[in-house]
Formats: C-alpha cells, structure tokens, sequence
C-alpha cells in the first residue's frame, strides 16, 4: 500500500475559523485482508462514554467489518463478523452500550436479507439475525430502539405489496415479524419509524404514487392506516415522522410533480390518524431529501440536494408550535459541479450540523468533505451566514468524502466515509476508509430562547466572522427576526451564563452586566424582517464609544450576550432575544 497522510486538513471556506475547531483526531483504516480495493465506512454511532462504534466495507467484495474507537482515536477492537455484499448503514448503541448493526445483503439482482448483528462493547458478536426483503436501491430499513431496549426494524419485505415489521429483545429473541398491508394494492416501501409514548409505533413511506401513515400497536399489529393521495399531477411519499412533545404527529411529505417541481409538506396528525393541518413549501425544481432529524428546541429539519446548475444544498427547518416553514440553498464557492450525500446531525441549543460533499471539474483533483453548523434563525454559510459555521475537509492531495457523521454527548462530530490520494489526474493510491472527530464545543453557540412578541417574532442572535484578538473589524453581531422600528441594544458579560426571569422573559447573562450602543432594527416590508447588527469587533476595540470591558480583546475570554428590544405590546415594555456564547480567539 502507498504511504498515507493521517493528518487531516481542516479549512475554512472563507475565513480562517481553524481556530474555533480543534481536531481530536484522524485515522485511515484498511479492510485487512483486501488487496487494491476500494474501502469506506458506511456507518458510526457514539456511545454514551464516548467512544466510537464504525462500519467498514470494502470493494467490490463487499467485506463488511465493525471496529471501535477509543477517546483518542485507537482501534480497540476490529472484527469481521458480517457476511459478504452486505453493506451495515445503521449503528445503535443499545442500553448495555452495545452496538446494533443494520445492514442490507444483495443475494442476486432480485432479492436482498436485511442483516441485524448485536456487537458487545468488548467486541465479541452477541447475535445477528437475517430478514427476507427485495431489492430497492433507493431505500434502506429504518430502525429504532423502544424505551426497553427493543429493536424495532421496519422495511419492504419479501412480498412487493407488504411491509415487514419485527422487533427484536435485547438478547436477540424474536419477539415478531409481521408481514402488513399497509396500502392495500400497492407495492410498499417503508421509509419512516417513529416510537409512539404509550407504546408501539408509527410507520409510514409510499406505496405506488401515494404516501401512506400507519400506526402498530406494541405487538406489531396495526391500528390504523391511512393514505395521503398525490394528486393527479404528482406522486407523494412520506420521507420522515416525529413526535412532538404535545403528542401530535408531524409528517414529512415530499410531493413530485410531472412538471419537473417539487413541494414538501408539513402535515399534523393527532393520535388517531386524523390530520390537523399542513404547511406546505414550493419548490422551483426537483429535491432529492437526504435526512431529517428534530432538533433540541423541537424543530423539524431536512436536508437535501437541488437539481439546479450549479447543484445546491438545501435545508429546511419547521416549526411545529409556529406552524412556519424556512428554508436556504447553497452552493460552495469551489465552482462546485455536485453535492452530495448531505446528512443532519442534531446539536445543542437548537441547533444541527449538516454534513455532506461538494466537489468540482476536475472531480478527481477537487472533492472535499463539508460540515455545516446552522443555528435555529436558519442562517447559513455565506453573507451573513449567522451562527453558520463550516469546515471543509480536504486538501487536494488527500480527498476525503463524508458519508456519514454522529455527535458524541461532549459536542464533538465524528464524521466518516473515505480517503483518496493522487499524485496526478486520474491516477489514486488505495481509497480507503476513513474517520475523524472534531471538537467545536469553543464555537459560537445560542444558550437560551428569546421572548416572542405580539406579532409572532422571536428575536434571535447571529453572528458572522471571528472574534479575533486586537481585531477592529470582522466579527459583526445580529439579533434577527424581529419586528420593524424597534430600539435596542446588546449588553454582555464575562462571568458565565445565567438563568432568572425578567420582564416575561429570561435573563441568560449572569452579573455584572455592560451595555452596547443604541441601535435601531429599521424598515422592512416583513413582520419579523427587522435586525439590530453591530460590528462587535470595532465595539471591543472602543471604536464605538462606550467603555466595553478589557476582556473582550483578550485571547480566552469566554463572553454571553444577548438582545434587548422595546417592545409597546409587552407588559414590561421590552422583550429579550436568546443569548449567544463565544470565546475570543488569540
């Protein structure tokens, strides 16, 4: 094998944010016993202690393998325990903190088994199982693990116009395995589980051109289902369900139209099968969703790739309470010819990272990884791009592709996939696995939620460039969504977070307290189209005005602001914003 460079290289897409990220650690893993073949991971967890549970699988063979990390970066244990052409999409880590391993087999072009092995923490294989289904290259089985520990696997199965539902206990016995007719006279696919909280669960995909929702019971039967038509000019298939915490079931709808669009929808469903109502949100061309995942503060978010020229990342976050659809596009300033792959991770605060891949003619010598953290006002990478801050992975000799990605209970991403290297068009050493896990708990984060006013809006903070020490510009922070023709200001402090009410809402900044100038959120045509914005960096440098405190320039200072605004239609007169955190960089 060629000589490999372990150390990965971590770039900013626009500003030198190396600083707010520190790399815990990179590795390269070749599949052993493989000769010239191409190896990626395709799955990883994090166990609650922090370690790293990772599929293998290499190419053209299909050798799968599991392997666990340690807290820096070491191989505990690998083995190979899967059987050939099955690739393992899935890691669960299970209430005795081990790893449940979900796969997909091809047996030929017309049949696959869906495999289940049951890893221990020491690594050795506890039990696997094997389920009938056919093949569907677009799908992959869903799985979930029940309050007792149970995994509960749902996905097309043997018979084209039925569901296979089964639960497994945590000692591997077969608790059912039920065949469902979901949609009666259709060909079903499974694409979404959801644990219900008084037990059993929540199914739902497509079948034929319509979307279906079903609701299991706690022995797998099932207690209702209903279909959600596309309409003449489209088909429609339910990508994802959550469960919010007043009990009311959200249904992810993507909606295709023979025109070329393509629209999702929001749609409530109350605990018997009866919709509440929707939110929809039109698109001017054709989505293909990746992932959806609920953020800490309940909202519902996807991700996706558009089919405009160039290619855009596309992400959406819902509002279930507000009832309110946002969403961006981007496109890297790399030229990018393609992104793909992109995946959501959850974070704290409300907010997710969202991973994925972007590369440009000539793709052999520019691929990289990307990792995107976006907060709840939805601001992305890019002007302005708020609490957004991005990672790209990558460095022209090593290529690496994100497959992959999961956040440890420290807020550290462990991304995954593979590494290429190349001394020259068209010609690469081994591309072979590869795995990394970013610490970004010193980034920029929000801490608590802001006060809504009469008109819906609730401001939240922003911030684009860094915090960089002796700085007198580039480091400018917003309050967003806020009402038109407020007054305000910012104030701050260095002595750590805090949580009291205040006027209706809650002050996040502990004492003492310092203030920023008058500012003003000025016109706009929106209801919560107003911001207050200031170049925090020139404030800390006393270039305007006031008497900010020394340690704002000061490498380490760890600094919570957040937003005040009159407001006439509070009791109090004013409202707070969330607050943010930061660490002033040397």
């Amino acid at each position: 094998m060629s000589p490999l460079r372990t150390l990965l290289t971590v770039l900013s897409l626009a500003t030198p944010c190396l600083a707010q990220f520190g790399l815990d650690w990179s590795r390269l893993y070749e599949n052993e016993g493989t000769f010239d073949e191409e190896g990626r991971f395709s799955a990883v967890a994090v166990a609650p202690d922090g370690r790293v549970y990772a599929a293998a699988v290499s190419m053209p063979f299909s050798r799968p393998r599991f392997l666990r990390y340690g807290l820096n970066g070491q191989v505990l244990w690998s083995r190979l325990y899967g059987p050939t052409t099955c690739t393992y999409s899935q890691v669960l880590v299970g209430v005795a903190g081990e790893a449940l391993f979900v796969g997909e087999r091809s047996l030929n072009t017309s049949a696959h088994t869906l495999e289940v092995s049951s890893v221990s923490p020491a690594g050795s294989l506890q039990w696997n199982r094997s389920f009938a289904i056919v093949a569907n290259a677009q799908e992959r089985a869903v799985a979930a693990l029940d309050a007792t520990g149970n995994l509960l696997l749902a996905s097309n199965s043997s018979v084209a116009t039925h569901s296979r539902f089964a639960a497994v206990s945590p000692n591997g016995t077969l608790l059912f395995d039920h065949l469902l007719d979901l949609a009666p006279q259709a060909s079903e696919s499974v694409s979404a589980l959801e644990l219900a909280t008084d037990g059993g669960a929540f199914l739902a995909g497509n079948a034929g051109s319509n979307g279906f929702v079903a609701r299991v019971d706690t022995a797998g039967q099932v207690l209702w289902s209903h279909t959600l038509g596309g309409g003449f000019f489209g088909s429609v298939s339910v990508r994802a369900l959550e469960l919010t915490s007043d009990g009311t079931l959200v249904s992810l709808e993507q909606e295709l139209a023979t025109t070329g669009g393509a629209r999702l929808r929001w749609r409530r469903i109350d605990a018997n099968g009866a919709p509440l109502g929707s939110t929809e949100l039109d698109l001017a061309s054709a989505l293909t969703l990746r992932g959806f995942e609920r953020a800490s503060d309940g909202s519902l978010w996807s991700v996706g790739e558009l089919g405009t020229a160039p290619p855009g990342l596309f992400v959406a976050r819902f509002d279930p309470v507000r009832e309110l659809a946002r969403s961006f596009t981007w496109s890297t300033p790399l030229d990018s010819a393609s992104i793909g792959r992109p995946t959501l991770v959850p974070a704290t605060a409300g907010q997710v990272w969202v991973t994925g891949n972007v590369w440009s003619a000539p793709a052999q010598a520019n691929r990289h990884g990307v990792a995107l953290l976006l907060g709840p006002a939805l601001d992305g990478p890019g002007p302005g791009e708020g609490i957004g801050l991005r990672l790209l992975f990558g460095d022209n000799f090593e290529l690496k592709e994100i497959g992959v990605a999961a956040l440890s209970d420290s807020g550290r991403l462990v991304v995954a996939g593979r590494s290429e290297a190349f001394t020259g068009s068209y010609f690469y050493f081994d591309p072979i696995s590869w795995i990394a896990q970013i610490d970004a708990t010193a980034a920029p984060r929000l801490t608590c939620t802001g006060q809504t006013d009469a008109a819906g809006c609730t401001p939240t903070l922003t911030v684009s460039g860094l915090p960089l020490t002796g700085a007198a510009s580039g480091f400018r922070v917003s309050c967003v969504n806020v009402s038109p023709q407020r007054s305000g200001l910012f104030f701050y402090g260095t002595q750590g977070p805090a949580s009291s009410p205040l006027g209706g809402g809650t002050l996040c900044v502990a004492s003492p307290l310092r203030r920023g100038p008058l500012l003003d959120s000025g016109p706009s045509p929106f209801a919560c189209g107003g911001s207050l914005s200031l170049d925090w960096a020139a404030y800390a440098a006393g270039m305007l005005g006031g008497a900010p405190l020394a340690g704002l320039s000061q490498p380490g200072t760890v600094v919570h602001l957040q937003g005040w605004l009159r407001d006439p239609s509070s009791p109090a007169g004013s409202l707070l914003s969330a607050a943010l955190r930061y660490v002033v960089l040397p």
